[in-house]
């Protein structure tokens, strides 16, 4: 049996005022249900009913929805790929990679790089980190273009070794879990990308303030495809990705603002980008300086709670209609 973290307190403010998200504790990832008797080994049988009841809670005082019971930080590497990999449902953990993900990687790096690029987020000679490089094509281009010094994580072998190969050096590493420790890379950055890594954190404040402690004086953190759970909830499809143990969890803009400012950063939104960078603009990215940290407006827990009834909702209907 894998073991359990019961947390009692806010992961983003550390308040103890909390809710129950739902009336019956039986939410988890649906596209996880279908796996029983396939799990990878290594991974224990009773991993899923472990899982049954996540816990989920809404803090009152910030409003941040967040799974209550969780895995430990340590000993992840033992369930957290294997299950990451069946549940994506996606062919990035083959190796040699897929054209098909090879292209898109190429598409989207180049989109991404032009919107850094653009607003001066590239220096020539930066000291670049991007976490969860996949294929390490924003890395490649910044090299290439800006002999930028550049630094990679992801969680595939398979992405790891075309990054590599790409770069012509072994600068991307293998990530084994959802807390990464980048200080223990012992040098500071310019740029760190991080991709959709406050979500999956097993203690986002404690990633946030490791990324903070990272970042060189005038460097910048840029937070990219953080899901803003007040649009993702109201999707027809939210049921299938918005609420899992591996999105533990759930952030507003209003809500992801106002944590990012209580641990020590200012803000700013990366927004009219235009062309084929618009589709950018659906995730919560920020431009993420180290600032004092802050305690503005909270955001609203009876909000929270009303969009998590009305995805409830809509997640019974799919199951009666057979759609999950």
């Amino acid at each position: 049996m894998i073991e359990v973290v019961h947390v009692d307190r806010c992961v983003a403010c550390g308040s103890k005022e909390l809710r129950p998200a739902f009336a019956r504790e039986d939410q988890r990832h649906t596209s996880l249900a279908r796996l029983s008797g396939e799990l990878p080994e290594g991974v224990d049988p009773a991993f899923l009913s472990t899982f049954t009841k996540i816990g989920w809670r809404i803090c009152e005082h910030c409003g941040v929805i967040f799974a209550g019971n969780r895995p430990p930080a340590h000993g992840c590497e033992s369930w957290y790929l294997p299950m990451f990999k069946l549940s994506e449902e996606r062919g990035y953990d083959v190796s040699p990679l897929p054209e098909s993900y090879v292209r898109g990687k190429a598409a989207g790096g180049a989109v991404l790089y032009g919107v850094l690029k653009e607003r001066g987020l590239i220096a020539r000679g930066a000291r670049i980190l991007h976490i969860r490089c996949a294929t390490g094509e924003l890395l490649r281009l910044a090299k290439e273009n800006d002999g930028a010094d550049v630094w990679g994580f992801d969680f595939f072998p398979s992405c790891v070794a075309h990054a590599n190969e790409a770069l012509g050096e072994d600068r991307v590493k293998l990530l084994e879990g959802p807390n990464p420790r980048i200080s223990d890379c012992g040098v500071k950055f310019d740029l760190i990308v991080s991709n959709h890594m406050i979500t999956h954190a097993h203690d986002p404040k404690l990633l946030a303030l490791d990324l903070r402690g990272s970042l060189a004086d005038g460097g910048a953190l840029v937070t990219c495809n953080e899901p803003d759970h007040a649009k993702t909830l109201k999707s027809f499809r939210s049921y299938r990705r918005g609420i899992n143990f591996f999105h533990k969890q759930l952030f507003s803009e209003e809500t992801f603002v106002s944590s990012m400012r209580r641990w020590g950063y200012e803000l700013e939104r990366i927004a009219g980008t235009g062309g084929r960078a618009r589709k950018l603009e659906k995730y919560m990215m920020f431009i993420c300086r180290k600032s004092e940290p802050t305690h503005g407006p909270a955001g609203s827990a009876a909000k929270s709670a009303g969009l998590l009834r009305s995805w409830e909702r809509r997640r019974r209907v799919a199951e009666l209609l057979r759609l999950v």
